[in-house]
């Protein structure tokens, strides 16, 4: 499928058919198929979303997200991906309560 038909088909689908877990706590954990990355995993702090790691396939996707989960109580900063020809950067995360 070009991409251009996987990006309508995937903006078409609700997040709840292209979540593979969200979590609530300090930070909302959010891990979904995206129309633009594939498969990926986002933080949600006071200052926004921030995209933190990609995977190729499902099964990686909901091992990393596992990953974060466990992560949460201690998460402090992470290095947000770039957009596009953005470099990576250095976030340091402000909990939501």
């Amino acid at each position: 499928m070009n991409d251009l038909l996987k990006w309508i088909f995937t903006k078409k689908q609700p997040y709840l058919d292209r979540a593979v877990g969200r979590c609530v706590g300090r930070f909302i954990i959010s891990t979904a198929f995206t129309t633009d990355k594939g498969y990926e995993t986002a933080i949600k702090d006071r200052n926004g979303w921030h995209p933190v790691e990609h995977y190729t396939n499902k099964q990686g996707a909901i091992t990393g997200h596992a990953k974060w989960v466990e992560a949460m109580p201690d998460l402090k900063q992470v290095t947000q991906l770039g957009w596009w020809r953005e470099s990576p950067t250095l976030i340091t995360l402000k909990p939501l309560a």
